[in-house]
């Protein structure tokens, strides 16, 4: 599994602020192309420090800890409880300003230009909603999934197959493609949620298609002698 963070984050809160701030980007992005954790205005995502040193395994339980305190305190994250159980204190976070963070080409920067500071001195009161471009004649194709794969097993919406692309690189996301849809065609496999099976899960779990396409994308690497790697 490869990780990755925004340069210009990184420059703005560090590389480990910025490594965090990525998943939430990812996941925030996803539940929003799926309608899922809209909340007073936001898009949630939840996890808790043991969950998330699972997924991230360089950082421990207490690092991660420390990791959102800081976002929060920075005032890039903030926190809600929306669990359906009344003494599950999992904690839900979300952007205090989601314009700044996923909105964008590269989340912060536009144009070469940091525009970070000016959005997080904004309350969440003067960000403004996603205008509304649906009309009578202009169907809402949001939810529409199209088929991917040799087989064209694989659904997903536009949305889902940006983000898995956009998740993963072109090489890896065009492998798991590959092996969910082999798998479906072969041996009749059936999954409710395609894309939820190509990306890892909250509590760090690996799918196996993409365990299986890490695997392949791994043996395709050349092998580095040691006189290649060391000189003579």
């Amino acid at each position: 599994m490869e990780h990755s963070f925004n340069v210009e984050i990184a420059k703005e809160f560090g590389v480990n602020c910025a490594i965090i701030i990525r998943h939430f980007q990812f996941w925030i992005i996803k539940n929003k192309a799926s309608d899922r954790n809209l909340i007073e205005g936001s898009t949630w995502s939840y996890g808790t420090p043991e969950s998330f040193s699972k997924i991230f395994p360089y950082f421990s339980a207490p690092q991660i800890r420390r990791i959102l305190n800081k976002l929060i305190e920075l005032k890039v994250l903030k926190t809600g409880n929306y669990n359906k159980i009344a003494y599950d204190r999992t904690l839900w976070y979300a952007f205090i300003n989601e314009d700044a963070f996923i909105h964008s080409e590269n989340s912060i920067v536009q144009n070469g230009h940091i525009h970070l500071t000016k959005s997080l001195n904004q309350s969440d009161d003067n960000g403004k909603p996603i205008p509304n471009t649906n009309t009578d004649d202009k169907p809402n194709t949001k939810h529409i999934k199209n088929k991917y794969g040799d087989h064209k097993h694989v659904l997903m919406t536009k949305e889902e197959n940006i983000l898995l692309f956009k998740f993963h690189g072109k090489e890896l996301a065009e492998e798991v493609i590959y092996e969910l849809d082999c798998g479906i065609h072969q041996k009749a496999y059936k999954y409710k949620h395609h894309f939820e099976m190509m990306v890892p899960r909250k509590n760090g779990t690996i799918p196996w298609p993409l365990e299986e396409a890490n695997k392949t994308i791994s043996k395709r690497k050349p092998k580095v002698s040691l006189e290649e790697k060391y000189g003579d």
